[in-house]
């Protein structure tokens, strides 16, 4: 815990700052290691706030842009929650306690040692929402002009291949976009921290990867 508690200080995830309530803070196995989650249901944070419904794609929604010539890859975004920033208003009530984790820089008894969010953080309950819409509001810088000739993920019309047409193939997804020779174009499915990229063929889906991957950086 002072090594991950550590790391977010060193990087001003959290910092100084007034403190009007603290959450709680305790690690959860993952693999070999442990995450670090930050409850703010436990301070009455999370009564506090709200976040909208909202959706994300299935299993259905990529195979939209998959056939059996379909190369597929995946960025993981690192350290999802901590790349947005926490509103202003709440820091105060974000606050964490050090003591017990680095009671050296105590300089005197009596003395506290907390330090604030100032970013989104696991455990608080807007930030599955709030990172998704800001995710969805960069898509599309992300893919670029879907007419623009060099661009991976290009475009020029979507197929309707729906049970009851005259030429409907059952092998073929409902619903899927195509480059101008025909071929299944490229795309990119957003799931929370990880972007998944599809290329009709094992370079493109590599360029796709590399584009999305850039320009997230």
């Amino acid at each position: 815990m002072v090594e991950k508690l550590g790391e977010v200080r060193a990087k001003g995830y959290v910092a100084s700052g007034n403190v009007e309530s603290l959450i709680l803070v305790f690690p959860v196995p993952k693999g070999d290691d442990i995450c670090l989650v930050y409850n703010g249901s436990s301070s009455g944070l999370n009564d506090a706030v709200w976040a909208p419904w909202f959706s994300l794609p299935t299993v259905e929604s990529h195979l939209r842009a998959v056939d059996s010539d379909t190369f597929m890859a995946d960025n993981d975004v690192g350290e999802m929650f901590l790349n947005f920033m926490m509103d202003v208003r709440m820091r105060p009530y974000a606050g964490v306690d050090l003591i017990t984790l680095f009671p050296e820089e105590l300089v005197m008894d009596g003395l506290t040692l907390h330090v604030r969010w100032n970013r989104l953080f696991m455990g608080f309950g807007p930030s599955l929402y709030l990172t998704t819409r800001d995710m969805m509001r960069v898509e599309p810088k992300l893919k670029g002009g879907r007419h623009v000739p060099s661009n991976v993920f290009r475009w020029e019309y979507v197929i309707l291949n729906l049970p009851g047409d005259a030429d409907y193939a059952p092998s073929m997804p409902r619903v899927y976009k195509v480059q101008e020779d025909g071929t299944m174009a490229s795309d990119m499915f957003i799931y929370m921290d990880d972007f998944r990229t599809t290329g009709p063929s094992r370079e493109e889906c590599w360029q796709g990867a590399q584009q999305v991957g850039s320009r997230l950086s």
